[in-house]
């Protein structure tokens, strides 16, 4: 497949009829625009290893970009790919796929050890926009605005927090913002089963919104980290975005691509039984 770079600057562009992604060659970052208004600023990836310090895709080392397009049984759209250096040997490899008539993003990131030694892994970070770092998540000019919808960890109810000035909300596996007043969301969560402890946290610190999606790669309750032998390459699961005008429409849109992806069937029950289910 030939590769079709937008552009030969500091930055890489991917489009659709609606959506727009900014990669920033230099950084290791990219921007998230909805219809042209922004979404996303300054999102990052990263890794934490066994010194339980994260590493961000701002400080790692550059080693391969690149834009071309991709098909798969959703759909097709542009593909980004880079390969960002951790250590000697061991490096992420970050896909973000870019559905033209869907519009959405799915995010694929895996770390590779080639070097000679295992190594023990904590987390990977495919989605970090913090404002310490100049990253933001730009869904509302007021966050107190904003409400969040999102999982406990057993997904046994659901939960909604409405933000205040400061404030934190931890949701695992999916997670929905809404700004009240206008309707613009944003929804993320798994795109396939699961093979890490996935948490969406949402942070407010007066009008700076923060945004992180982590996977949790644990090899007990006891959050032990995952001992990862030389030679292998672990990939997390695959994390969806979609962002809406109307955050019904983006559930909706949510978890039809999942269902698709993974390809789930529900089958009709027997007649009488469910009734709702059926219908």
């Amino acid at each position: 497949m030939k590769m079709k770079k937008k552009d030969v600057s500091e930055s890489l562009e991917l489009r659709t009829e609606n959506m727009k992604v900014m990669y920033d060659k230099r950084k290791g970052s990219w921007d998230l625009f909805l219809k042209d208004v922004q979404l996303l600023r300054n999102a990052t990836v990263g890794v934490t290893l066994s010194d339980e310090i994260p590493k961000y895709s701002l400080e790692l080392e550059k080693k391969n970009i690149q834009v071309d397009d991709f098909k798969d049984h959703i759909g097709e759209g542009e593909k980004l790919y880079a390969v960002l250096g951790v250590q000697e040997d061991i490096q992420l490899e970050f896909n973000l796929f870019l559905y033209r008539k869907i519009d959405l993003i799915a995010l694929d990131l895996a770390i590779v050890n080639d070097s000679l030694m295992d190594l023990y892994l904590n987390t990977l970070i495919p989605l970090s926009v913090a404002p310490i770092t100049g990253g933001g998540l730009l869904i509302s000019d007021m966050p107190s605005r904003c409400t969040i919808l999102g999982n406990n960890l057993v997904m046994n109810e659901s939960k909604i927090t409405k933000m205040d000035g400061r404030g934190i909300a931890t949701n695992y596996w999916s997670s929905a913002v809404c700004d009240r007043i206008t309707g613009k969301s944003l929804v993320a969560g798994i795109g396939e089963t699961a093979n890490a402890i996935d948490m969406i946290t949402f942070k407010v610190e007066g009008d700076k919104f923060g945004f992180d999606i982590i996977g949790g790669c644990y090899s007990d309750l006891s959050n032990r980290p995952l001992r990862m032998k030389a030679g292998k390459t672990f990939k997390l699961n695959r994390i969806i975005l979609v962002p809406d005008d109307n955050i019904h429409r983006g559930l909706e849109r949510y978890a039809k691509y999942v269902q698709d992806y993974v390809a789930i069937r529900l089958h009709k029950p027997y007649a009488g039984v469910f009734t709702g289910y059926s219908s």
